[in-house]
């Protein structure tokens, strides 16, 4: 959209909106790609996950987490729907889908292409798989899409490290790990793993009420959380996933999770530094529905009625701070 608008030679206020602008209709758009490709019994869950405040102000800016969110999401809905429908993944269009959000995963924030391990949940005949090598042969496919993202992240930050109009001379080129962390992870294996897990632990509600809200809005965490718990526990989804499958699911956004925790790390200021430096609430957000998505307990039966008024009085206050929102930084 920058791009666009410079072209047209616009004044450098309508570039910053239309920039914001260009932002939130993309991230609507896979967004919506994902809703309509879900299948029915999830789409209640995803609507929740989507429209978490947070997300929302991420959405109207100019930064990439907002539609990284939706990519996320994306990618999720096509696995769910290719399980449930029993469909095969070796088509074109499927693999060629895969293969790009992959890459733009890769190219946004590396280490969320975890979220690759979905596939592997994947029934054996998605596969075309016959015998006992399907699962290394699953395994294989899903690390091929891994190092076509991670290849394309060395590329563009490569490129993007030595292009003098964006690199910076205060940090470390972003495709390089410094060997001294290494050095001091080796002399220190326990006390890197402690500060790793109590970040993991300690943190984890002041990281996810930051994700939540704005600073001054802490009161909306509370309906946030309990609109997810009803959605997920009392409405529950099409149960395509078994129990072990769910387990996988958690475990996979814990993973994701602490795999960003790790990251920071590395790019913290000094290896003994004894906290990870720079690890913001944000940073959840697409570990947060693989999470959701396998804790969602089977589908019930309920009332149409109370749940409505349920859904909507949470609603009701979220929709006030999304107002917030726009009201403090748009206008």
């Amino acid at each position: 959209m920058i791009f666009l608008l410079k072209l047209l030679k616009v004044p450098p206020c309508i570039m910053f909106y239309g920039a914001r602008l260009g932002n939130l209709a993309a991230a609507i758009s896979l967004a919506y790609a994902g809703y309509n490709i879900l299948p029915q019994g999830y789409r209640k869950i995803y609507a929740v996950l989507y429209f978490a405040p947070g997300i929302c102000f991420l959405r109207s800016t100019s930064s990439t987490d907002g539609i990284l969110y939706s990519i996320v999401l994306l990618f999720i809905a096509i696995a769910i729907s290719l399980k449930a429908e029993h469909k095969s993944v070796w088509k074109g269009k499927v693999i060629c889908t895969l293969l790009i959000l992959a890459c733009c995963i890769g190219l946004i924030k590396l280490p969320y292409l975890l979220i690759m391990g979905l596939l592997l949940l994947l029934d054996r005949k998605q596969f075309a798989l016959k015998g006992k090598e399907t699962f290394i042969l699953k395994l294989i496919y899903v690390t091929g899409m891994l190092m076509a993202g991670c290849i394309l992240y060395y590329i563009s930050h490569s490129i993007l490290d030595n292009n003098a109009d964006v690199a910076s001379s205060l940090y470390a080129s972003s495709t390089e790990i410094s060997g001294s962390y290494i050095i001091y992870v080796l002399h220190h294996p326990f006390r890197v793993l402690n500060m790793f897990f109590q970040t993991f632990f300690a943190d984890f509600y002041s990281y996810y009420s930051s994700a939540i809200a704005l600073p001054k809005s802490d009161c909306l965490i509370i309906p946030y959380l309990s609109l997810c718990a009803f959605v997920v526990f009392k409405i529950g989804a099409d149960q395509i996933f078994n129990c072990r499958e769910r387990i996988l699911l958690i475990g996979l956004g814990a993973a994701m999770w602490m795999i960003v925790i790790v990251a920071f790390y590395f790019v913290g200021a000094a290896p003994d530094l004894g906290y990870v430096w720079g690890l913001q609430g944000r940073y959840m957000y697409p570990a947060f529905p693989v999470v959701l998505f396998g804790a969602a307990s089977p589908k019930k039966k309920y009332d149409i009625a109370k749940e409505s008024f349920e859904i909507i009085s949470c609603g009701s206050i979220i929709m006030v701070h999304v107002l917030e929102i726009f009201g403090l930084y748009w206008i």
